[in-house]
């Protein structure tokens, strides 16, 4: 089959007689009347499934290359780019007409689509969004998957948005999204860099190959507005694709179209920021999000609602009454007067970050709970050890879905680097017993920071109580008299 022919059928939902039922890439959802569509995935070859798509009944396959001695029955350079836009197609192309917003980047996403999207609908915007949080519009949620849906739930979902009423969707656009092509029947209107910094080193070979794969979104994918921080040397490649792009850059940052500093009271709870707009003016505002980290959320976030041509007065209207982010920066006092920040920080860049905006905030000590995700970079663990030196007094390591992994041997490298660097470590396997000895340790005036699950459930290996979350272990914990809270533990286990 020529790529056009399989295009025809797909359209005209029928192929040789057959009557076409959709479009897959995994034979465990393949019914008969299905296109099979062979893509190379990061731990799996699809075209080694060639044969069992045809005996499950697909129409017809599509794919790169033979394998095993089979080839697919119609052969593109990129099977990935394939199947994004088969699926597009299928569900008549609801990309267009919609306005998308993109934001990539190392740290930042969740909170930045978070924040614009708090903006759109200020504005009066039936605006769609989807995250690491969660895929949502108005009522409808859908649990997440990945950061970026996969082709298969992505296009679906913008056709029942756009069906429901939406005119614009943020959607969070990570590195393995680009480089699998996920988004290549989206067309961007405007699209932003967050920030870069080392990470996914277990996906990209160096910091090279993991930059070029989000430059891809200004140099392929987007047809208006770039944002980026013009004050981070890291993100010039970035200022130098959207340029090539001919896209209208929109900058944050000290000398940007956008810029902002603290200027009022600043604790964990959050903090008075002034913003300047170019030729909008400048204006104050309480943002319900702490440390200098979600200042730069904050300016990004206004500066594509800038791009977008959102009035002044609805993008402070949006930042002044934006929600709480689950897993983000979450505050807890307890009532023996112990602080828990919970949140998300799992490379070197954004731990430093929230550990400093902890530390700044805290009278006594910061005791901190923590360990490396399983089966993801290697390389920034000892960094981290070493980060995490710098600002705790006190840390416990611990199990984060280590995966194939022994937990303790992936936890090695950070533990011997935050005690080479002379900080007080030790690790617990159990994260529930991890989070309550610290518990147990905290004293009134201290500060307990837990990072890199966030608002995400446990899975099995990381031992307590599966299904359960970091806010709502440190809350059971805290509700013990102080040394005690093992026996809570022991109860739940």
């Amino acid at each position: 089959m020529r790529w056009e022919h399989v295009l025809d059928a797909v359209q005209r939902r029928q192929w040789r007689g057959v009557r076409l039922t959709g479009i897959t890439e995994d034979t465990r959802r393949l019914v008969p009347g299905m296109v099979f569509v062979a893509r190379q995935g990061s731990a799996v070859d699809g075209h080694a499934f060639l044969a069992e798509a045809r005996a499950r009944g697909a129409a017809f396959t599509v794919g790169e290359r033979a394998a095993a001695g089979d080839r697919p029955d119609a052969r593109v350079p990129d099977a990935a780019r394939a199947l994004a836009l088969l699926v597009s197609l299928w569900h008549g192309h609801p990309a267009r007409g919609l306005t998308l917003v993109a934001i990539t980047g190392t740290n930042g996403k969740s909170t930045v689509a978070h924040l614009l999207a708090t903006i759109l609908r200020a504005a009066g915007i039936r605006a769609a969004h989807t995250g690491t949080l969660g895929y949502r519009f108005e009522g409808d949620t859908t649990p997440p998957t990945h950061t970026t849906p996969p082709a298969e739930t992505l296009y679906p979902l913008l056709r029942r948005w756009k069906d429901a009423g939406a005119t614009h969707v943020v959607m969070e656009v990570s590195a393995q999204a680009l480089t699998q092509a996920r988004v290549a029947a989206c067309r961007f209107e405007a699209a932003a860099v967050t920030n870069f910094s080392r990470d996914h080193g277990e996906f990209y070979q160096d910091a090279a190959a993991y930059r070029a794969a989000k430059a891809t979104l200004f140099r392929d994918l987007t047809t208006g507005v770039a944002v980026w921080p013009e004050d981070e040397p890291a993100c010039a490649p970035f200022a130098a694709a959207a340029a090539s792009a001919g896209l209208r850059p929109v900058t944050f940052g000290a000398d940007g179209d956008v810029r902002g500093d603290i200027v009022g009271s600043a604790d964990m709870g959050g903090s008075v920021i002034r913003l300047t707009l170019a030729a909008h003016g400048a204006f104050s505002l309480p943002l319900p999000f702490p440390g200098r980290h979600n200042l730069r959320n904050a300016m990004c976030a206004a500066a594509l609602a800038l791009g977008l041509g959102v009035p002044a007065e609805a993008i402070a209207l949006g930042l002044r009454h934006a929600e709480p982010i689950p897993g983000r920066g979450v505050l807890l006092r307890s009532d023996r007067g112990v602080t828990v920040v919970v949140d998300y920080a799992h490379n070197p860049v954004a731990l430093r970050a929230v550990l400093a905006m902890a530390r700044a905030g805290t009278a006594g000590r910061l005791l901190a709970v923590l360990g490396p995700r399983g089966d993801r970079d290697r390389g920034k663990r000892p960094l981290m050890g070493a980060i995490l030196a710098a600002f705790a007094d006190t840390a416990i390591l611990t199990s984060d879905h280590p995966g194939s992994e022994d937990a303790a041997e992936a936890a090695r490298p950070m533990l011997a680097a935050a005690r080479d660097c002379g900080l007080d470590t030790t690790f617990v396997p159990n994260r529930a017993e991890a989070i309550a000895a610290a518990a147990a340790r905290a004293r009134p005036g201290d500060c307990l920071v837990i990072t890199g699950k966030g608002s995400e459930p446990w899975s099995d290996d990381d031992g307590g109580w599966p299904g359960s979350t970091d806010v709502a272990v440190v809350l059971e914990c805290l509700r013990q008299p102080a040394e005690a809270p093992a026996a809570a533990v022991a109860r739940r286990a």
